[in-house]
Parts: structure tokens; sequence; C-alpha cells
């Protein structure tokens, strides 16, 4: 499983990597969330921003979790932010 800064950012994880992701509300929710008890394996997608928010509260997370000794894998955040176009472009490309 997967969380993600924000609904857009959530939406491009699911298409780029084929699992359910949560979205949190934002970039503070996500450096506070907390995965099921059952959840082992969980995929970090921090959002880009200019103020390295998204990233900074992905890095929170995972190292919250690993002083847990809960598994977990941080992929990068994207490079660019994730727009509605980029959304948009990902939902057209699993429909075709």
């Amino acid at each position: 499983m997967g969380i993600a800064a924000g609904i857009a950012p959530a939406l491009v994880a699911t298409a780029l990597f084929s699992l359910p992701f949560w979205a949190a509300a934002n970039s503070t929710v996500l450096a506070k969330w907390r995965p099921l008890e059952e959840a082992h394996d969980i995929i970090i997608f921090g959002d880009t921003d200019r103020k390295f928010g998204g990233q900074a509260s992905a890095y929170a997370l995972t190292r919250r979790l690993a002083a847990q000794e809960a598994t977990q894998r941080e992929d990068a955040a994207p490079a660019e932010p994730v727009t509605r176009d980029d959304v948009e472009e990902i939902a057209t490309a699993n429909d075709e």
C-alpha cells in the first residue's frame, strides 16, 4: 500500500506503481499518517514543491516508521510538481 501527499500525487502514484494509494490531505497530514497494523510494505510518495514541504514530510514519515520498525520503501518524489494535466494524461493512457 502507499500514501501520497494529496489526491493528484496519489492518482499518479497509483498509475505508476499499480498499487492502491491513500491520499493525505496535505504534507502536514502525510507526516502524521499512521498505517494500518497489517501494512508492512509502504510506499511514501511525497509531492514536489518549491519549499520542499512534501519531501520533508515524506522523510519525516519514513523516519518515524523506521523507528517503529515498520518496513517501508520511499520512492523519489516526481521531478516536477504534479499537475491536473499529468493526472489527465495518465488517466487517458490507462483507458487506451
